[in-house]
């Protein structure tokens, strides 16, 4: 789930609000849409799906639908196609910012550069993920409205403005790092041990009371640790370690199917079949009558037209 254009990915940059709403919305469907911002999505109450997909060479890949709840937070990296579904009800406090390239000599400092002095948010962008979501980020709401506010009020100066919504993006992004983290000082650790290990067995038959022996946790806690640390869940990252090894073997050999799901640790063809098309938005056979087709979600990403909604998608003209 590699995103080529995240924010890792740029130099000398500057974040800039260019639309921002705080809307409460009630069974509503918007379609499928991307575009080139980076675009924070706080949950104030209620909830919603939001669901995203891949595009290589006009076929749709990689589907994922996430679910928000209060006071959760799901940052979208640019060029991701992604669609809100809300089936009762939601109240969304929601900022795009675009890049600007940093003047030499300027008032506002690189972004990336800031990033990499504070360790947490450093290593938060590095995982470059096309989303990231953040549970129990309520302490984020506050950056967030005095972004709206200064956005909507504009009392200060432009420069001085550029400079305080600098701060209030700086405050969000590193705080939104620091909840990211916030399992416990051991959780990373053990996150790492147990990449590790799936890492070295994903052929074989995993099991998590395995898994736990070296760490003296319970399996309810590796679980919380693994998916907040990584976003997915422990089964997902053996299907992906198991299905990136059946791609390589797709491409590169001429084993039978059957041979080459038994040989990345699946326990049966029709199990194979499914994980396979569930992940790269096709079966086994299609892979390869394809040839190699190595793009994994997140790359590839074909824009579409945005239209925006005007009473409830708030451009930033100032």
């Amino acid at each position: 789930m590699v995103n080529v254009k995240g924010l890792i990915n740029f130099k000398n940059f500057y974040l800039n609000p260019v639309a921002y709403y705080s809307k409460v919305w009630t069974n509503f469907d918007m379609q499928y849409h991307s575009h080139g911002y980076f675009e924070v999505m706080y949950v104030e109450e209620g909830s919603c799906d939001i669901l995203l997909y891949n595009k290589v060479n006009e076929e749709k890949t990689g589907t994922e639908t996430i679910t928000l709840g209060k006071d959760m937070v799901m940052f979208i990296n640019s060029d991701v196609f992604h669609r809100l579904v809300v089936k009762n009800y939601v109240k969304i406090n929601n900022i795009e910012f675009e890049r600007i390239k940093t003047a030499p000599g300027g008032a506002l400092p690189d972004f990336i550069s800031v990033a990499e002095r504070t360790e947490t948010l450093k290593r938060f962008l590095s995982v470059n993920s096309c989303y990231y979501v953040i549970k129990n980020a309520g302490v984020v709401l506050s950056p967030i409205k005095r972004i709206h506010s200064e956005l909507s009020e504009g009392l200060c100066s432009p420069e001085d403005r550029k400079i305080l919504l600098n701060s209030y993006i700086a405050e969000l992004f590193i705080k939104m790092a620091a909840v990211f983290y916030a399992v416990s000082k051991t959780g990373p650790a053990y996150v790492k041990k147990v990449l590790h290990y799936i890492n070295n067995h994903y052929t074989d038959e995993i099991s998590l009371d395995e898994m736990i022996k070296p760490l003296g946790i319970s399996k309810g806690y590796l679980r919380k640790i693994v998916k907040q640390e990584t976003g997915k869940t422990i089964l997902d990252i053996i299907n992906e370690h198991r299905i990136t090894r059946a791609k390589q073997l797709i491409s590169n050999t001429e084993m039978p199917l059957i041979d080459i799901a038994v040989e990345c640790g699946f326990n049966n063809r029709q199990n194979f079949y499914y994980i396979f098309k569930q992940i790269t938005g096709q079966n086994p056979q299609a892979f390869r009558q394809k040839g190699a087709d190595l793009y994994s979600f997140g790359e590839g990403y074909v824009n579409d037209d945005y239209q925006s909604d005007s009473e409830t998608h708030v451009e930033n003209k100032k």
